[in-house]
């Protein structure tokens, strides 16, 4: 139904053209969602209710037929009953694609029978009653849930025991029996202890894992393989693992712990966003970065945006507005923006009349800031640290593609 409007393709386009931070999965998904809610405020305002539409569109055009004919009244009425014909098209189209018939054409005015079709639909689709393996009708829904869930749990477990003589009676012996005895005495145990074994097994599925997902990088993202960061993920990964898991003693260090800061942890389950900008030697030349922490603070997602400044603050403020458009396009709530630029930070929540050279960004935050309710604080240098060094490593070129997944 949205393709008789030509509309529709020009929505899309729109919906793709926006432009989003982050990394490529989050662009897409960002994507998807922009199109799927400009789709459907753009198919709620064009179309509407097509019934009540038709209903109003035949009550105008009877109004207008029961008046005196003129030029006028009759390119009206020529007017309405087109858009009625249109209308009535849109509205069987669309009780067509709904009904799931396919051996009827929709052009064949059978709206009615579309519309019934639908309803039947609906009611097959419902699950009034079952009966159990006792042969005992099950009604309420309760019992057909608890019936359901006995059925799958029980489906695939082994009752009773099986006789493969039978089964084995063509099939040719490839093991003597001397090797058969040699198979089946009794083994002394003389493997390693479990810690190791777990830890081969932990590695092992671990390397496998990370080599395909640079592999997907690879083929989807076209992004060339890093072989120090799939080792340093794998390292990462058998580490956290072993210590959370199975055993808390062996703790496998490779990258040194930063030094203690003043980083405040937020409460189980919340998120904090920090923020900060770098600059080059010339001067002009500035990276804002952003990164995303959880309440352990392990990094969730980031970004960063290379730009020509005039001034520190207004690199900060580029800064804090990137962490604040990423709130808002992740759909995030109850998070904390942390800076380390008091003056920014002023601007943002304040009424304060900022400087020229930064009066378009100030109002631009200060909008998102009324419109989200977002939450800024101030910290020192020392607690945004983590930040500070991405924005440096990315000024330089020193970041890997995969750096918020393998953070340096």
């Amino acid at each position: 139904m949205w393709a008789t409007s030509g509309e529709c393709l020009e929505v899309i386009a729109n919906a793709w053209a926006s432009k989003h931070n982050g990394s490529a999965m989050f662009k897409l998904t960002q994507s998807l969602r922009r199109c799927r809610t400009n789709l459907k405020n753009w198919s709620k305002s064009t179309f509407g209710n097509t019934r009540i539409k038709i209903q109003e569109l035949s009550g105008k055009l009877s109004d207008i037929q029961a008046l005196p004919h003129s030029s006028e009244t009759f390119e009206i009425q020529n007017a309405i009953s087109r858009e009625l014909e249109l209308t009535n098209q849109r509205e069987e189209m669309y009780l067509h694609q709904r009904s799931l018939v396919n051996w009827l054409n929709y052009g064949d005015k059978n709206v009615a029978f579309f519309h019934a079709t639908v309803t039947k639909q609906r009611q097959r689709n419902q699950m009034c009653r079952i009966k159990d393996e006792l042969g005992v009708w099950l009604s309420d829904d309760s019992s057909i849930n608890r019936n359901l869930h006995s059925y799958f749990v029980n489906l695939f477990q082994a009752s009773g025991g099986r006789d493969y003589a039978e089964a084995l009676v063509g099939v040719e012996a490839k093991v003597s029996d001397d090797v058969n005895r040699m198979l089946i005495r009794e083994v002394i145990d003389s493997s390693p202890p479990r810690k190791y074994a777990i830890d081969l097994i932990n590695k092992m599925a671990w390397t496998t894992w990370f080599i395909w997902k640079g592999r997907n990088d690879f083929v989807f993202n076209h992004l060339s393989p890093d072989r120090l960061s799939t080792v340093l993920a794998v390292a990462h990964a058998r580490s956290e693992f072993a210590s959370s898991v199975f055993y808390p003693k062996l703790i496998l260090e490779v990258v040194p712990r930063l030094a203690n800061s003043a980083w405040r942890k937020q409460s189980v389950g919340s998120l904090k966003i920090n923020c900060d900008a770098a600059f080059s030697n010339n001067g002009t030349d500035t990276t804002a970065g952003v990164v995303i922490r959880n309440h352990l603070g392990h990094m969730v997602d980031g970004a960063f945006k290379k730009f020509k400044s005039s001034s520190v603050l207004q690199s900060e403020l580029v800064a804090i507005r990137m962490a604040c458009v990423m709130e808002r396009d992740m759909g995030l709530y109850n998070v904390e923006i942390e800076s380390d630029c008091k003056m920014g930070i002023n601007l943002s929540v304040s009424e304060l009349v900022p400087p020229w050279e930064v009066l378009s960004l100030s109002l631009d935050i200060q909008k998102l800031v009324r419109d989200l309710k977002l939450q800024f604080s101030w910290v020192p240098r020392s607690a945004n640290k983590v930040v500070h060094l991405i924005a440096s490593l990315a000024s330089k070129g020193g970041l890997t593609p995969a750096w918020i997944r393998y953070p340096p």
